[in-house]
């Protein structure tokens, strides 16, 4: 096997340890979700989709494992769980292995996780470690209807959680 395709697996192994999901993975049905992992990502928009060729506004261009549907202008979360040039992009409910060819990128520091349960219609979420987010009746419309379980990105200022499977970002803040 070779080391990309190597690495491409540990990271669709490291999403479905927090995703849950089986969607484009073949993995074993007993691995349990891991609850969070520091991760560094990107968020940034399409400007050019052409095969597996990806490029985003801020200058990147990425490939894709496979042919992209992704369509121009769409906005997209890079993950990665490491330094290399190897991430995992979520866009519009989709998540593709991607692979940086070119262009430098800003990388945010955040943590991977999922949100298990919500409580009184979206008001307050819980992630798959067990702690609890309070979401302002501004952003509970959108967290009201998101079904658990969702994998999600909470950002290191922890004011940010990122539905990885809707691209939305909402305001939080942990509870006491």
């Amino acid at each position: 096997m070779s080391a990309v395709r190597s690495h491409s697996l540990a990271i669709a192994l490291a999403a479905w340890s927090v995703t849950g999901s089986t969607h484009a993975h073949s993995l074993p049905a007993q691995a349990s979700p891991a609850p969070r992992r520091p991760v560094t990502y990107l968020r940034d928009e399409t400007t050019d989709v052409r095969g597996s060729t990806v490029k985003l506004l801020g200058g990147s261009t990425w490939r894709t494992t496979g042919l992209s549907l992704l369509l121009p202008i769409t906005a997209v979360i890079i993950v990665r769980s490491d330094s290399s040039d190897i991430g995992l992009l979520y866009a519009d409910g989709v998540d593709e292995v991607v692979t940086r060819v070119s262009g430098s990128v800003a990388w945010d520091v955040g943590t991977l996780t999922s949100v298990v349960r919500q409580f009184d219609k979206g008001a307050v979420l819980q992630t798959a470690d067990g702690r609890l987010w309070n979401v302002p009746s501004y952003d509970r419309y959108d967290s009201g209807w998101w079904l658990p379980p969702y994998p999600a990105l909470i950002t290191s200022s922890e004011l940010y959680l990122f539905n990885l499977k809707k691209g939305k970002r909402i305001w939080v803040s942990p509870t006491k």
